[in-house]
């Protein structure tokens, strides 16, 4: 046995089984799902939380194992700004993933708290002084949406508005409902 496993235990991991779905064409559209698999959650993770017990499960290959363990420690890292985070820690050994208690959870999730502190201090800060400068790492798209909530809605204008800046008058066909502005 190995000794890093020393005192966990092991439970049956049982994969999901999907059949296709065909097109008329016989080309797969999408798949249902034949039988549920272990539920992670229930069955690995709530209780490593409640208990403390260290518990496993063995999979075939260990690139499948690799891939279980960043799935599910990303979920983790994701819990940690929830009210209720899951003082749990993923690791993959050899080709088995391995749910224990986490040792340094108090660590990250303070990490992460005072990361979502310091972005949110650095939002009301650019929006008390009305800046439009941009922040670091900040894509096209992201600034536009701070624009579009700081301004309330600058894509939208009245006929009203768009009179008064353009100079134009719009006009609406009672038929149709189309709007035309005369030049």
């Amino acid at each position: 046995m190995n000794p890093l496993l020393k005192g966990a235990e092991q439970l049956r991991y049982y994969s999901p089984i999907y059949e296709p779905i065909y097109d008329e064409e016989g080309n797969v559209v999408d798949e249902e799902i034949v039988r549920n698999g272990t539920d992670i959650l229930n069955t690995f993770i709530r209780p490593v939380h409640a208990d403390g017990k260290p518990r496993y499960y063995r999979l075939r290959y260990p690139v499948h194992a690799k891939e279980h363990k960043r799935r599910w420690d990303t979920w983790l890292k994701n819990q940690l700004a929830n009210s209720n985070p899951y003082r749990v820690k993923v690791s993959k050994i050899g080709r088995r993933v391995l749910f224990e208690v986490d040792p340094n959870f108090q660590t990250k999730r303070d990490k992460v708290l005072r990361r979502i502190q310091a972005t949110l201090a650095r939002e009301q800060q650019l929006v008390a002084r009305g800046s439009t400068e941009e922040i670091p790492g900040e894509t096209q798209i992201q600034r536009l949406a701070r624009e579009f909530v700081r301004h309330n809605s600058p894509f939208v204008e009245t006929d009203e508005e768009y009179t008064q800046r353009v100079g134009e008058t719009i006009y609406e066909c009672a038929e149709s409902g189309d709007r035309y502005e005369e030049r």
